[in-house]
């Protein structure tokens, strides 16, 4: 199946060196998670047609080793499949009902660009079984909504821990913590803050980008039998879940109320050499 291009407008060498030390070869078209129409399906396609809108992700699996995959047009280090860029898989291949998505519940196809953000900690969630009513510790996070408490991190892991405490509804702590650490909070200690405000039993699922070690509190771990595991993007189920939620009306897209996010959009005019 093909997929929506456009030309780079500032020529890449030859190779890029990424974070985590991954390289992109190139020439590439720079991308992420999209909305694309199909132009065409490849042979093996059953229900995919030319014109329909889809989501497509950007995480290229090896169709006879899932273990070995690439973010398409982001990150590399696997050149059997950077050479496979010309196309889309149709396992991370998506139909959306636009009638509904766009006339009924009146998003942009911008607002629908968000779903590729969705579907990650989606899976994080998923995953560690979280349920409604559930407390769950976002870290480390930025922003607000009329749904989430914000904690200011201090350095302090006791008196982080304590205030991510006093906002939970269950005085025993978090039921879940949900992780997105940077390269840059190597070194930090909200880690062990967040873990200490998890209720015995609770679960952890890490999704963030840290190449250090990080210190966790074994003995607290241990003895209040915390669950921890990763998670690296999702599978084809947690977006078809994320589609679900979205078209019954439960999850919202776009800057709406409650919504936690701002959509933009700019044009590829200002982007040449030099400009």
């Amino acid at each position: 199946m093909s997929r929506c291009t456009c030309r780079a407008v500032r020529p890449l060498p030859p190779q890029v060196s990424h974070f985590g030390g991954f390289l992109l070869q190139t020439s590439v078209t720079p991308s992420s998670s999209c909305i694309a129409r199909i132009k065409s399906v490849g042979p093996d396609a059953t229900s995919l047609k030319g014109g329909q809108l889809v989501f497509v992700d950007f995480w290229n699996q090896s169709r006879d080793n899932t273990d070995d995959s690439i973010l398409q047009g982001y990150m590399g280090g696997n050149t059997t499949l950077e050479k496979a860029w010309s196309s889309v898989p149709l396992e991370h291949t998506w139909t959306l009902n636009e009638e509904l998505l766009t006339s009924k519940l009146g998003y942009s196809y911008v607002d629908l660009a968000y779903l590729g953000t969705v579907c990650v900690p989606l899976a994080g969630l998923l995953d560690i079984h979280v349920r409604p009513g559930d407390t769950v510790v976002v870290a480390p996070a930025t922003g607000a909504s009329g749904r989430f408490s914000t904690v200011q991190c201090t350095g302090d892991v006791d008196k982080d821990a304590a205030s991510i405490l006093a906002v939970c509804t269950n005085p025993k702590g978090a039921d879940a913590l949900i992780d997105f650490s940077p390269p840059q909070s190597a070194g930090s200690k909200h880690l062990v803050s967040c873990f200490s405000a998890l209720r015995p039993h609770g679960k952890a699922t890490l999704m963030g980008a840290v190449f250090s070690n990080v210190e966790v509190p074994y003995w607290l771990v241990m003895r209040n039998n915390i669950k921890i595991q990763g998670r690296y993007m999702f599978d084809r189920w947690h977006g078809e879940q994320a589609i679900k939620l979205i078209e019954s009306g439960y999850l919202k897209l776009g800057s709406g109320e409650n919504s936690g996010i701002r959509v933009h959009s700019f044009g590829l005019e200002g982007c040449r050499a030099g400009t």
